[in-house]
């Protein structure tokens, strides 16, 4: 039998110490300065007049300025940007100056309790738009405040508040670290046009159907790039302030690898995502070229899956006084050319260029007509653009080229009107609206079908959207001498809208 003999005080494993206990204690620490300068912050009369004001304007705002508008959360939300926002940033900037604190705890302290700050002002921002909604009645949409005043607003106030603390922990001197922080955001903003170089989370737009989240997962992953960048930043600046014994600590090492491991992953993905939308066609000659007169669509998407076909017809005419010799297209974003056909010879391939010329085989003369036929459908592996499980809007150059090559929105923005006549399908459980009446509806193959036709010309520009949506519809039809509107004896209305019972309902056709 071997003995078995007591474990002596000497005979303790040497990894037995609690390793919680350390980081407990650095918990609760980083707590307390946190604590700490929030208490700072709200003491800082320059902090209390910046959000005394922003409050001010902004309750004036809703009251002098909406007037007789119905205050829904959209509306109010829309106020708190124009009436609020440029007091947040002004207290985000000001409040990153008010604490101190260049390296280790007290600079993440610092960092957090200033993003905490400006997510209070924000707050209460909501809650006076919130308690303006109930003193009139009307509905509050909850989301809609936690999404335009935290993801978009507050999101970008603390990427602000942040680079502000890097200027100030970096410079030293408050108001030259404001006025460095102020030049250095507004020329990034205003001189790039690259996304990834533009400083701050993107401000995601707002849908009449879809509401937020149309462009949701590309916005998401800019706020992940420029935090996991601001994380880096920070940790540079402890490098820098910190004394030599206390820089590379594990904390610091973990979250400056962390921070660049996110921000270089997030703006890979942005760069490199398959969908083409910031495409920029090759600029041509400034050539005469014809103008679209009739538009006959037919426009089919699978929401799910983000698939994108549009085909038909178009008629073009030469508006000038001269005779066109070559006729140049800019394809849709993010769609290949399956056909695109005239009585003419191609002169690029549609495969290598976002831009494809013809060479009449007579020259189109003044007011002399021309059709066109086309197809193209989304390109393999890549989610068309503007097509979304719920919500997708689609503007007319995401499915019909543009003519002379130059940017598809400058042209159908200068475009006259034309004919227009669409054909949209989509998934069964969802409606489609365009402009014009609703001539037509039906189910076919496990698709749900649309038709509509203006009435008589109009524009067929870049603000005339598609759109396919889950949503409930009414209809009504008129009777003249019953209905308080004039006498149309065909008249036929169908209207939208949302599932909520405070939700509005908006007319289509």
């Amino acid at each position: 039998m071997i003995p078995i003999r007591p474990a002596g005080p000497c005979q303790a494993p040497t990894d037995a110490i609690p390793v919680a206990e350390p980081v407990l204690a650095d918990a609760a620490r980083f707590l307390t300065l946190i604590w700490a300068a929030l208490r700072r912050l709200g003491a800082s009369r320059l902090c209390q007049l910046l959000l005394g004001a922003g409050l001010v304007n902004l309750a004036g705002g809703l009251v002098f300025g909406l007037g007789q508008i119905v205050p829904t959360t959209r509306v109010v939300v829309d106020l708190i940007y124009a009436n609020f926002a440029m007091a947040a940033w002004a207290l985000s900037i000001a409040a990153s100056g008010e604490v101190p604190g260049r390296h280790g705890w007290h600079l993440a302290a610092r960092a957090a309790a200033v993003v905490v700050a400006t997510l209070i002002a924000f707050l209460l921002a909501g809650l006076v738009g919130a308690a303006y909604q109930w003193l009139r009645g009307h509905g509050i949409e909850w989301d809609v405040y936690a999404h335009g005043l935290f993801f978009n607003l507050g999101w970008n106030a603390a990427h602000l508040a942040l680079l502000a603390i890097v200027f100030h922990a970096v410079i030293g001197r408050r108001w030259l670290a404001a006025a460095v922080t102020v030049a250095a955001y507004a020329t990034v903003n205003l001189a790039l046009d690259t996304e990834l170089a533009r400083f701050g989370a993107p401000i995601d737009p707002f849908s009449d159907i879809g509401g937020y989240g149309i462009r949701f997962a590309p916005h998401l992953a800019l706020g992940i790039y420029w935090t996991g960048l601001c994380a880096a930043l920070l940790v540079g600046v402890h490098l820098v302030n910190a004394p030599a014994g206390r820089r590379l600590t594990s904390t610091a090492v973990a979250w400056g690898w962390g921070g660049l491991v996110i921000g270089i992953a997030s703006g890979c993905w942005i760069a490199f995502r398959p969908v083409a939308m910031a495409e920029v066609p090759p600029s041509l000659p400034d050539i005469p070229q014809p103008v679209y007169s009739r538009i006959d669509l037919q426009v089919e998407m699978q929401p799910a899956d983000g698939w994108l076909r549009s085909r038909g017809s178009a008629v073009v005419v030469n508006s000038h006084d001269v005779a066109i010799p070559d006729i140049h297209f800019t394809v849709p974003p993010g769609l290949a050319v399956d056909s695109l056909s005239l009585t003419g010879e191609q002169l690029a391939d549609a495969a290598e260029s976002a831009v494809v010329g013809f060479r009449l085989n007579r020259p189109l003369e003044p007011r002399e007509t021309l059709k066109v036929t086309f197809d193209f459908q989304s390109q393999e592996g890549a989610r068309a653009d503007g097509v979304v499980a719920n919500g997708t809007i689609l503007r007319i150059w995401n499915v019909l080229p543009a003519l002379g090559g130059m940017d598809r929105a400058t042209f159908f923005a200068r475009a006259p009107p034309a004919a227009f006549g669409v054909r949209l399908a989509t998934s069964l459980d969802q409606i489609a609206v365009a402009p014009g009446a609703l001539e037509r509806e039906w189910k076919e193959n496990g698709a749900r079908f649309f038709e509509y036709r203006t009435i008589g010309a109009d524009p067929a520009s870049g603000d005339v959207p598609l759109r396919a949506l889950r949503r409930r519809v009414r209809r009504h039809r008129w009777h003249p001498g019953r209905d308080l509107l004039p006498s149309f004896p065909r008249l036929s209305l169908g209207c939208y809208g949302g599932t909520g019972a405070d939700s509005a309902w908006r007319v289509c056709g």
